[in-house]
């Protein structure tokens, strides 16, 4: 049996296969390559895509940056992006 690496799996759903994750992400319009199913590296491609996402959230939204109290420019963005990102890939591979 191959080793699912997302997040469900990793933390103990074992019926929750990289397949099924990849079918979900689908739904959410990010596409995961299946060479990347059952490795660690589909984590930092998904992850990568929810990072694009969140700069486009940012940059789009009403929501002002907490930092500045204006609205957010693209290197705020990316900033607040990147960090989220990095402390997302740091969890998951506590996981592994």
């Amino acid at each position: 049996m191959k080793k699912s690496y997302n997040t469900q799996f990793l933390t103990g759903d074992n019926s929750y296969t990289d397949e099924r994750f990849q079918a979900d992400m689908r739904k959410r319009g990010i596409e995961i390559p299946s060479d990347l199913l059952y490795t660690p590296q589909m984590n930092e491609y998904v992850a990568g895509k929810m990072k694009e996402e969140n700069i486009k959230g940012y940059l789009q939204s009403d929501s002002l940056d907490n930092m500045t109290g204006l609205p957010y420019t693209q290197e705020r963005a990316e900033e607040k992006a990147e960090k989220i990102y990095q402390e997302t890939i740091k969890a998951i591979s506590a996981l592994y």
